[in-house]
Formats: structure tokens, C-alpha cells, sequence
């Protein structure tokens, strides 16, 4: 067996030095190809398609199990982890160990141990403590998880690391590299501007109802009533179950806890407390997370009881109210609230109003069990009101504010462009008297680099005249808020001893910046065989 092999190779291999091998939490590619919303948790069927990954579907299935490694990793190097790990964070990691495996990587019995001893949770004064090993797998197997299954989580965690590592390793930082990114780096640039923000020109537009009119039909798709829904929740409060969770909090079971949550019980300095000191703390977490858990699951045992029971049936709200009533749940009337909000009345949970927007579309108005920050949820979508066109008079307002400031934001700009063709018709000697003569615009004299940032707003007018020559003036520059222009005064070189008496240094700091491109390089690579289905539907 796997444990057996593994045990084996801790003993043997006593001497390994903590922090011999370098450990990168699922690299450092997380977020990749994870989605602005996307309405799934673990309660979906297995089966469901979440994307494709090398032409092959990606299921529920294939993501959940990521998600039971990435939290066993979390929870073996912090003594946490996350339960409320969605399933769009889980896609592109699974992508990479996909890749990873078709580029023939893989991770050894040796090397997962070596891994393994490096855990800071199954540290014991300064070494790897066996017992703490065993402790924590005796743990993972009351819960289901087998030692191969604990394992395997190491196992993609060296696969991944490796995978970065061979990223990397491609890379190539030459000297005269190094040097031009440090002349790039600390040469500064010394510049004179002038920024015309719209705020200024607000006043300056005229109030013109036809003219209101033609920007409002000119940006009609811009003015929607959002779609509505409106639902029934049932809530399950985690506090309603703080009595039956302190039931539960024996001695063995708090030690098991503080044990498992080292990281929670830290002092200042991060530092893990004895015991002792904390138990007060250690059993009001427990029965904080214990009670969490408790009303998690019931939420579950009542989503899955009322999605069969509502499925068939023929009024399907009654069926609802009647299984709340039979578990003496109260139910929360939502009324007619926007798609996109994030907060109904007291509930708090993005994930359940996402769902519950899913919900009919998906034919059953039942969702899945949602735990949020006070309560678990299951929500029942009751209607839900599809997007429209505004009319003038409903968006009146918010037009009228975008109109001004479309109009305040030209006006800006034009005047930018009038004091630019000015100035550049007088003689170079004449330029500073008429910068300073400027008027509805903020001036100012600065020095910047790529180290050293300008003034705030002057960002796009360093950026274009960094490539001019000394005396050379930028064209009208664009800017979120208005307009820039801008003279570049002088040139100032790279203090290049600092650059000798630091090679070393920059060398590394180029060198990390060239393997990260390598990885953005590698991320849109894979993005073009890894992609979510959902990406891929017509917009609405």
C-alpha cells in the first residue's frame, strides 16, 4: 500500500532538511480562467459539464475532487481549510495538473513524502513528527478520505510545483538584459503637465432637451430595468444550533479541533499557543464551527427533500411552504429584488442569489444548500422578470449625469487641445511662462519613473512623454477624467554604481519578472484548449 511506501521513505530519509524544497500553493495560478459569476456549488450533479480541458468534457465530478485536494493542501500547511470553495476557482487548476500529466510529469513516492515533511502542521519542535502524521490521517479516514486519497493531494501539489518549475526553467536572463531593465527601471524623466479634468467643464454645458434626447437614443442600450426575481428562504441560523454543537464539545474532540486548527490559535508574533492558554478560545471555535456545520447539513437533508418533492409536482410552491411548515422552518418572503444584487433584506450570500436566477432556467426553482455568513440557505425562485428597454422618463436622472458628463468630458478635451496648438507655436524659451498662464487645468513640474510614480492624474502624460526628446510636447492625452498635456524637460540617467554594487539582486528581480511572463505566456496557451462551456453561449 501507498502509507506503507510512504512511512518508509520518512524513516529513511531522517535527515531532510525543513525547507529544502520549495512549496508553491497551487503555483500562482489560482485565478486563471476563472469567470466573473458563475452560479455552481458541490451540489450539482456529477455529471454536469463545467468546460473542456484538452478536448475532453469537465465534470462536477472531475472538480469536486480538486476541490477535496485543494483543501486537504490547505488544511495540511495552515491547519484550515476553506469550506466554501466554488467551483470557479477549481477550473483552471485542473486545467494545469492536466497539463502537467500530458507533458509527462509526475511527483514519486519520495518526493511526496519529502513534501510532506515540510508541513508546518506536522512540525513538532522544529522536526517532522510521525505521530502529528498519523494523528491527521486517522482523521481524514474517519471522514471518508482514504491515506491514498491524502496522498494523491500531496501528489498534485508536487506535480503542480514541478510544472512551474519546468515553466520556468526555459528561461534565459542575459547581463545586458539586466542592465537595460535597471536603466528602464530608475532613469527618471522630468516633465512639465497640465490636466484638464471634466469636472471642471461641468458647468460649462448647456442644458439642451433635444440634444438629451439624441444621446439617449444614440445610447438606448445602456439604459435597461434590470431583470427581478422574487423567492421564498428558508434559513437555518448557525446559533440555532449552539446547544446541540456544545453537547458535542468533549475534551477529546476539543483537543482534536485545536489540534487540526493550529493556525487559529496564534499569538501576535505567529506563534501557536499551548493549549492550555487558549482552551476558552479553542471550544467557543469549535462550537462556532460546529454549529456552522450542523445547520449546513440540515440545509442540505431539506434542499434534497424539497428538490425531489417539488420536481413533480403540480403547485410547486405549496409543496415548499408545506415541507417548511412540517419542519417547523420559517420561511422569508423576498419580494421582487434586482438579479444582480448581492444583498436581499438580511440575507447576505451573492452565491444564493445567483442560484436562485439559475434555479428555474434550470427546471427545478429549488437550489442547492448555500451556507453564508450567519445561516445556511435553500431558496425558491418564485418569478422571475426578464430585462427590458428603458423609457426616458423612468432613467431621467441618470441620464441627465451621463449626459453632462459626456459633454463636460468634450469640452475638457477641447480645451486641452486649444492650449496645446497655442504652446506649440511659441518658442521653446516661451513655453514655461505659458504653462503657468493655463487656466481651468491643474499644472505641475515633476519627476517620475518606472520606480517612481507622477502626481495622481498625471499617469497617462508621463507614459507618453517618456518617448519623447527633451523640448518635445505629447498630443492631447487622453485620460479617463479628461485631458493631459504635457513637455518632456529632461532626461535624467541611472545612477549606474548602484546598478554595479546590486547586479546580483536586479539579476533576480529581472529573472523572477521573465518567469512570470513565461507563466502568462503559458496560461493563454492553455486557454486556448481549456476553456468553460458557458464562455462559449451568445451573449443576451
Amino acid at each position: 500500500m501507498i502509507i506503507k511506501k510512504l512511512n518508509g521513505l520518512f524513516h529513511k530519509h531522517s535527515r531532510w532538511l525543513f525547507g529544502g524544497f520549495t512549496i508553491v500553493i497551487i503555483v500562482s495560478f489560482l485565478g486563471f480562467l476563472t469567470p466573473g459569476q458563475f452560479g455552481c456549488d458541490f451540489s450539482d450533479p456529477e455529471s454536469h459539464e463545467f468546460g473542456v480541458a484538452f478536448g475532453k468534457p469537465v465534470t462536477y465530478r472531475d472538480l469536486r475532487e480538486m476541490g477535496r485536494n485543494v483543501q486537504i493542501i490547505n488544511h495540511v500547511m495552515s491547519g484550515v481549510s476553506n469550506r466554501e470553495i466554488d467551483v470557479q476557482n477549481l477550473f483552471g487548476p485542473y486545467c494545469l495538473l492536466q497539463a502537467a500529466e500530458r507533458m509527462g510529469i509526475v511527483a514519486s513516492d519520495k518526493e511526496v513524502a519529502e513534501m510532506l515533511r515540510q508541513m508546518p502542521t506536522l512540525q513538532k519542535d522544529g522536526k517532522f513528527s510521525m505521530e502529528l502524521y498519523n494523528e491527521m490521517l486517522a482523521g481524514y479516514q474517519k471522514a471518508g478520505i482514504s491515506a491514498e486519497e491524502f496522498n494523491n493531494a500531496i501528489r498534485m501539489m508536487v506535480m503542480l510545483n514541478k510544472l512551474d518549475r519546468e515553466i520556468a526553467a526555459g528561461v534565459v536572463v542575459t547581463p545586458g538584459e539586466v542592465e537595460s531593465f535597471y536603466r528602464r527601471l530608475y532613469g527618471k524623466y522630468r516633465i512639465k503637465g497640465a490636466l484638464f479634468n471634466a469636472d471642471t467643464f461641468k458647468d460649462k454645458v448647456p442644458r439642451d432637451a433635444r440634444k438629451m434626447q439624441e444621446f439617449f437614443e444614440k445610447n438606448r442600450s445602456e439604459y435597461v430595468i434590470q431583470a427581478k426575481l422574487s423567492a421564498l428562504v428558508v434559513a437555518f441560523p448557525y446559533a440555532g444550533f449552539k446547544a446541540e454543537a456544545a453537547k458535542a464539545a468533549t475534551a477529546a474532540e476539543l483537543e482534536k479541533f485545536y489540534k487540526a486548527n493550529t493556525a487559529l490559535f496564534d499569538d501576535k508574533d505567529g506563534k501557536t499557543q499551548e493549549y492550555a492558554k487558549v482552551a476558552g478560545e479553542v471550544k467557543k471555535k469549535f462550537i462556532e464551527a460546529r454549529s456552522r456545520d450542523l445547520a449546513t447539513r440540515r440545509a442540505y437533508d431539506f434542499a434534497s427533500a424539497a428538490y425531489e418533492a417539488v420536481g413533480e409536482a403540480e403547485n410547486k410552491v405549496e409543496v415548499f411552504r408545506e415541507l417548511a411548515r412540517k419542519g417547523k422552518l420559517d420561511i422569508i418572503e423576498t419580494g421582487r429584488f434586482d438579479i444582480d444584487a448581492t444583498v436581499v433584506g438580511k440575507i447576505n450570500s451573492p452565491v444564493l442569489i445567483r442560484q436562485l436566477g439559475a434555479a428555474l432556467n434550470a427546471g427545478n426553482p429549488v437550489t442547492n444548500a448555500v451556507p453564508g455568513d450567519d445561516a445556511a440557505y435553500v431558496g425558491f425562485t418564485l418569478e422571475q422578470i426578464a430585462a427590458r428597454p428603458a423609457m426616458l422618463n423612468e432613467v431621467a436622472k441618470q441620464l441627465n449625469d451621463d449626459y453632462v458628463a459626456a459633454e463636460s468630458l468634450k469640452l475638457a478635451r477641447e480645451a486641452a487641445k486649444a492650449e496645446l496648438d497655442r504652446i506649440k507655436a511659441l518658442k521653446p524659451a516661451e513655453r514655461a511662462k505659458a504653462f503657468a498662464a493655463l487656466k481651468n487645468c491643474k499644472v505641475e513640474e515633476f519627476e517620475a519613473s518606472v520606480s517612481q510614480m507622477p502626481p495622481a492624474g498625471f499617469e497617462y502624460a508621463m507614459q507618453a512623454a517618456v518617448r519623447l526628446h527633451p523640448g518635445e510636447l505629447t498630443p492631447v492625452v487622453d485620460t479617463p477624467n479628461g485631458a493631459a498635456i504635457a513637455e518632456l524637460l529632461e532626461r535624467i540617467p541611472a545612477d549606474m554604481k548602484e546598478f554595479e554594487a546590486k547586479k546580483a539582486l536586479y539579476t533576480g528581480i529581472f529573472r523572477q519578472r521573465k518567469e512570470q511572463m513565461a507563466r502568462l505566456a503559458f496560461e493563454e496557451e492553455l486557454g486556448s484548449q481549456c476553456y468553460l462551456l458557458e464562455q462559449q453561449q451568445p451573449q443576451q
